[in-house]
C-alpha cells in the first residue's frame, strides 16, 4: 500500500496528539534523503522520522537510530540554526494530499520568534523535504533542488514563493452528496471504476480504492459508465463509512503478510487482503516503521555496497581469467613428455645423423607397434647439440608445469576466497559489517586503506543468533572476521560446526554445552548454514558437520577460510520459509 492520504490523514492525528508543543531538541540527516528530528514533550522522547527516498518516501516516529555522517550535510546545518529548540505549533495535511506540513516557532538571531514550516511531500521520485518561511513563505531551502532543467513546471530553489504541488483531483471532504460523488469518479466514463476513484480523489490509492469496491461487491475493472444507480448507491456508502471512520479516528493500523513478508498494511480493515496474515499494531507509525525498515534498509544497504561489491567482483573476473590462461599454459606444458622422447630417439640416433640434416626418421622403441616418427632438426646444430635442445625443452616445460600448478592453486584459493567476500557482503546486515569487510580486505590489500579515524574503534560486531526448537543456540557469522570469532573463540571442542559444501557460505556452530542434540536441531542449523551460503533459496543444498576440534586454521590461510576432517554431511532446503521458524535471538 502506498501512503496515500487516508492514512496520513490519521497519521496527521496521532502526530498531533503526541507532538504539539514539543521542543525540538536535536537534529540529523543519517542519510542523504533523511531528516531525523528529536522532539521531547511531556517528559518523553520522539524521534520522528522525514524521507525523501523516491521509492519509500514517509514520515514516522522512529525508534531505530542510525549512523549519523561525521560531517553533517548543510541542509542539516541550516535546519539546526532555524528549528533547533524551536517548539511544534501544529501540523496539517493540506487539501488531503500526500503532504505534511509541521509549523515550528523559533527564536532568529534577533531573539524574535519566527515561524517555520517544515514540510514532506510524499510523491515517489518528486518526493521532498522543505523549510519554508512561515511569514513569507519564500523557500529558505530544500533537501533536494529542484531547477528549471529538472522540471519546467515547478521549481523548488531558495528564494522563490512555495507552491503546494499542482492538484488536478477533488478532495473527499468536498464530496458531499451521491451526486457530486457519481460527477467526479465518472470523469472519464470510459476508465475502470478502480481508477474512477483513486484517478480522481485527492488521497486514495488503489489499495484503499480496491477494498471499498469490494465491500460494495461490484467488479474494480468494470468501466465507470457500466455501473448501475444502485451500484453507485452502494460504493458511495462505503464511502462516506471511511470518511467517518477517518473522521472519529477508528482506526486499525495493521500489516499484511504473505509468508512472513510485509505485502500491505492500512488503517481499514482491509476484507479483501483477509487470506494473508494480519498483524495487529497500536500506533500507525509502529506499522510504517515495521513495513518500510526491512525495505529501506535492504536498499540503502545494496547501494552502500555497490563500490566495495564492483571492486570485489573486478577482482574476481581478474582472477578468474588468469585461472583460464594457467589453464591453457598448464595444458601446453603437458607436452614436456614429447620433448624428453625426441631427445631420447636423437640420442639412441646420433650415429645416423650429422650436422645440416633438416629432420630424421626413427623407430620409436617406446611405442608398442614400433612405429617410425620424424623429428625436425636445427640445420646449425650437431646431432648432440640437437638432442641438448629437446632435453632443455623438456626440463623448462617440466619446471613450467610445476609453477603453473602452484600458481593454479594459489589462484583458485583466491577465487574461491572473494567469493566468500561477495557472500558476506550481500549478508551484512548494517554499516558495521560494511566496516568490518573493508578492514579485512584493507589488511588483505584488496581494497585500498582509508585514513584511519582517530575516534576509538568500534566493538567488532556480532554475527547472528538463533535457537533451536530444544534451546540450542546457532551462531552464523555474516563475515570472515566472524567466522573465525565463532569458529575459534566462541564455539568450544565439542560443539558442532557447519558449513555448505564446496560452496562460499557463513561458519555457523550450534553451543551444546554438553548436551546431545537430537536430528531436529542438526537439520535446523544446517537449514541455517545453507540459506546463509551461495545456495540462498536452492533445495537439495549439502552442508558438512563435525565437531569444532576437527576443524583447523592453516597456516598463512586466509581470514575465515579452514579444512576440516571426520564429517557427516546432510541434504537441505535452504529456503526462507525453512528459518522463518527457527527463533532468533541476541547474540549471547
Amino acid at each position: 500500500m502506498a501512503l496515500d492520504g487516508t492514512l496520513l490523514y490519521s497519521l496527521k492525528t496521532e502526530l498531533e496528539n503526541l507532538l504539539i508543543d514539543g521542543k525540538v531538541d536535536k537534529i540529523h540527516q543519517p542519510e542523504k534523503d533523511e531528516i531525523h528530528l528529536l522532539i521531547r514533550n511531556n517528559k518523553t522522547n520522539y524521534r520522528l522520522l522525514l524521507s525523501a527516498h523516491s521509492n519509500y518516501p514517509r514520515i514516522h516516529l522512529s525508534t531505530i537510530q542510525k549512523t549519523n555522517p561525521k560531517k553533517a550535510p548543510s541542509f542539516c546545518m541550516l535546519l539546526r540554526k532555524t528549528l533547533q529548540n524551536g517548539r511544534i505549533r501544529s501540523i496539517e495535511q493540506p487539501y488531503f494530499d500526500r503532504v505534511i506540513k509541521i509549523t515550528i516557532d523559533s527564536y532568529d538571531e534577533l531573539n524574535i520568534l519566527q515561524p517555520k514550516e517544515l514540510i514532506i511531500e510524499m510523491m515517489g521520485k518528486h518526493s521532498n523535504i522543505l523549510l519554508v518561511d512561515g511569514e513569507t513563505g519564500k523557500i529558505i531551502d530544500s533537501i533536494k533542488r529542484v531547477g528549471m532543467e529538472v522540471s519546467s513546471l515547478r521549481q523548488v530553489l531558495p528564494g522563490l514563493t512555495y507552491e503546494h504541488p499542482p492538484l488536478d483531483k477533488k478532495s473527499p471532504f468536498d464530496i458531499d452528496s451521491l451526486s457530486t460523488f457519481i460527477e467526479v469518479i465518472s470523469r472519464s466514463p470510459q476508465d475502470s471504476l478502480i481508477k474512477g476513484l483513486f484517478g480522481n480523489i485527492i488521497g486514495f490509492s488503489p489499495l484503499i480504492s480496491r477494498e471499498l469496491i469490494e465491500r460494495a461487491g461490484l467488479d474494480e475493472d468494470l468501466s465507470v459508465n457500466y455501473i448501475k444507480d444502485e451500484g453507485f448507491y452502494e460504493l458511495y456508502q462505503e464511502y462516506k463509512k471511511l470518511l467517518e471512520a477517518l473522521k472519529s479516528h477508528t482506526i486499525f493500523p495493521a500489516v499484511y503478510l504473505e509468508k512472513g513478508k510485509p505485502k500491505a498494511f492500512g488503517i481499514y480493515p482491509l476484507t479483501h487482503l483477509s487470506v494473508y496474515e494480519r498483524m495487529d499494531f497500536e500506533r500507525i507509525s509502529e506499522v510504517l516503521e515495521y513495513y518500510y525498515y526491512t525495505k529501506d534498509h535492504k536498499e540503502r544497504l545494496k547501494q552502500k555496497s555497490q563500490d566495495l561489491r564492483k571492486t570485489v567482483s573486478l577482482k574476481l573476473q581478474r582472477l578468474v581469467n588468469k585461472y583460464g590462461k594457467l589453464e591453457k599454459d598448464y595444458k601446453t606444458a603437458e607436452n614436456a613428455e614429447a620433448h624428453k622422447l625426441k631427445g631420447d630417439l636423437v640420442t639412441a640416433n646420433l650415429h645416423r645423423m650429422k650436422k645440416g640434416d633438416k629432420e630424421i626418421e626413427v623407430q620409436n622403441f617406446y611405442d608398442p607397434e614400433q612405429k617410425t616418427i620424424k623429428i625436425p632438426l636445427n640445420i646449425r646444430m650437431t646431432p648432440s647439440e640437437n638432442a641438448q635442445k629437446f632435453y632443455k625443452k623438456y626440463n623448462k616445460a617440466k619446471n613450467a608445469q610445476i609453477e603453473i600448478r602452484k600458481q593454479m592453486i594459489r589462484t583458485k584459493k583466491e577465487i574461491e576466497y572473494l567469493q566468500g567476500i561477495l557472500s558476506s557482503i550481500d549478508h551484512a546486515q548494517d554499516l558495521n559489517d560494511f566496516e568490518e569487510i573493508r578492514e579485512e580486505l584493507e589488511e588483505q590489500k584488496i581494497v585500498k586503506s582509508k585514513k584511519k579515524s582517530k575516534k576509538k574503534q568500534p566493538a567488532p560486531t556480532k554475527p547472528l543468533a538463533f535457537e533451536t526448537s530444544e534451546g540450542f543456540t546457532v551462531l552464523v557469522g555474516k563475515n570472515n572476521k566472524q567466522n573465525d570469532r565463532i569458529t575459534f573463540k566462541i564455539a568450544g571442542k565439542e560443539d558442532l560446526w557447519f558449513h555448505v559444501k564446496d560452496q562460499p557460505g557463513s561458519h555457523t556452530v550450534m553451543l551444546l554445552n554438553g548436551q546431545e542434540p537430537s536430528d531436529e536441531s542438526i537439520l535446523e542449523a544446517a537449514t541455517l548454514a545453507a540459506y546463509y551460503s551461495k545456495g540462498q533459496n536452492a533445495t537439495k543444498v549439502s552442508v558438512d558437520y563435525t565437531q569444532r576440534k576437527h576443524v583447523k586454521s592453516p597456516k598463512g590461510a586466509k581470514p575465515g577460510m579452514v579444512i576440516y576432517e571426520h564429517f557427516s554431511t546432510i541434504l537441505v532446503d535452504a529456503l526462507e520459509e525453512n528459518i522463518s521458524s527457527i527463533k532468533k535471538v541476541a547474540h549471547p
